[in-house]
């Protein structure tokens, strides 16, 4: 009799399931069914989105030259949390950093860049500029030297190391840094005049020690 009763009671439980389950509307009933597949779609994406990182960073790139630096800013913390070894973003962020006077952060996002490309010398050059901006000329010295050595035909390194030494008044140097990069951009008209107001502190200052 027993067995019975546990039979009747399931059957009663079935019926009644099957009872709400025809009550339920039809479209309550798929959207259930459709969230449940957009989250399994979602997870199996998740790897896939991981991979498009570098359409993620173009579109990065697009807010930082529409000038849209919270955003970009954002957008690359964002981006690094997925991407953490991603030097490329990290330099950018260093630049968003030197653009909004935040130097300190700049230098510690170009420094986690050189750490994954320890050989770029973009990254090098901008460390340098940061430093500059922060009044540590030797230091942006030194970053503005590794960057010349490692690509030796990019006449604004020169110039960046010419501004340095001006503002340490070793203006000999200033003016040899100068004229590399007028060997290597003739006839520029910045760059000559900056040359001419380097030789005139030179020789200005060469008086004033004789004196």
């Amino acid at each position: 009799m027993e067995w019975i009763l546990w039979f009747l009671i399931i059957s009663a439980t079935l019926l009644i399931f099957i009872i709400l389950i025809r009550k339920l509307p039809h479209s309550q009933l798929s959207s259930t069914i459709s969230e449940k597949f957009d989250q399994i779609k979602e997870l199996k994406e998740r790897p896939k989105a991981r991979k498009r990182g570098r359409s993620n960073l173009e579109e990065i790139k697009l807010k930082f030259k529409e000038g849209d630096l919270e955003e970009a800013e954002k957008a690359l913390i964002d981006f690094l949390l997925e991407n953490p070894k991603n030097s490329e973003a990290y330099n950018l962020l260093g630049i968003i950093y030197l653009e909004k006077g935040n130097y300190a952060d700049a230098i510690d996002s170009f420094n986690q860049a050189l750490k994954h490309d320890p050989k770029n010398s973009s990254i090098l050059n901008n460390l340098g500029l940061a430093f500059y901006h922060q009044g540590k000329y030797n230091k942006a010295i030194e970053y503005y030297e590794k960057a010349i050595k490692k690509d030796e035909l990019k006449p604004s390194r020169y110039i960046n190391l010419a501004l340095a030494f001006e503002k340490m008044h070793d203006y000999t140097k200033a003016k040899e840094a100068l004229q590399k990069a007028l060997v290597l951009k003739k006839g520029d008209k910045k760059i000559e005049e900056l040359l001419l107001e380097i030789e005139r502190k030179l020789k200005n200052h060469r008086l004033t020690n004789k004196e």
